[in-house]
């Protein structure tokens, strides 16, 4: 069922794109540094930053909520990288220019946008944290944070399409039993991981990204590690937003994969607590998607 058919995910992703926004200019020099870790330079992220007024306009907004500031107000992108660093500044303004694309309507597979980019964020904060406890030093945290970001960035992609067939996806996955992907393969030929895998191929990210993010609900696929971090990740803040322990949610995750990225349930069970008791942050996300 899962072998893609690669014309068919092509022909969906090329209707799709006709409708999709483009991506804010900054970002793609952002994701530029990733495929070149020379670049990764801390004044070359600001220089970037700060030529886009509003851009730093909502960078500031987000972070002056009370729980990412602290005390003092951030006056200042200087500010905020002394505050709260060069990597939780990136993350910000990830967020911010990503965020947009969640303002849809009500998702096909039943999941309301404003639900989905809450989940996409708090999987994001997941793979950040796994990826640091990895035992695997091949882990980039800006790497695994954005692509955690953007695993179903593939939902809003298919939701972009008016087609009926969408409509007979929810309605599937309940009668049968099937996951969103599964359902979409039945349906479709293909799933939204695979449409924006092609689509994070398409922009020239790293394979990390694209690999990880086109193989992460079949994470035995992918050789580069990142779909493991991915699917795990998910599973994090889906059991997060359920209010289940991770040892409750154990039974549920293939045994192999943390074991083979250099984790244990231990240690992703202690993931769960501070990525939920970082709800502020994920709030200031959320309100200035």
């Amino acid at each position: 069922m899962f072998d893609s058919n690669l014309d068919r995910t092509q022909e969906i992703l090329d209707k799709a794109k006709e409708l999709l926004p483009p991506a804010p200019p900054v970002a793609f020099k952002l994701l530029s540094l990733l495929r070149d870790p020379s670049a990764q330079a801390n004044d070359e992220v600001l220089e970037i930053i700060q030529f886009d007024a509003n851009l730093t306009a909502q960078v500031l907004k987000s972070c002056n909520t009370a729980l990412v500031r602290g005390s003092e107000t951030i006056a200042s992108l200087d500010d905020a990288v002394n505050r709260l660093g060069y990597q939780r500044l990136l993350e910000i303004v990830m967020a911010i220019c990503f965020g947009k694309y969640f303002q849809r309507r009500k998702c096909y597979h039943g999941m309301d946008p404003y639900a989905l980019w809450r989940h996409s964020i708090a999987s994001a904060l997941a793979s950040r944290y796994l990826a640091y406890h990895s035992k695997h030093s091949k882990f980039s945290l800006q790497t695994a944070f954005t692509a955690t970001l953007l695993h179903d960035f593939g939902k809003i992609i298919l939701n972009l399409l008016d087609t009926p067939e969408l409509d007979l996806i929810r309605p599937l996955m309940i009668e049968k039993g099937l996951s969103c992907s599964e359902a979409e393969f039945e349906i479709l030929g293909t799933d939204h991981a695979k449409v924006a895998g092609l689509l994070m191929k398409e922009w020239e990210l790293p394979p990390e990204i694209y690999q990880g993010i086109r193989d992460h609900n079949h994470p035995d696929l992918d050789e580069t590690g990142y779909a493991d971090l991915i699917y795990l990740s998910s599973q994090c803040a889906t059991a997060i937003f359920s209010g289940t322990s991770w040892a409750e949610y154990i039974q549920t995750v293939e045994v192999h994969i943390p074991h083979r990225i250099g984790l244990t349930h231990e240690i992703i069970g202690k993931c769960l607590d501070p990525v939920s008791k970082d709800a502020s942050a994920i709030e200031a996300y959320l309100m200035v998607a």
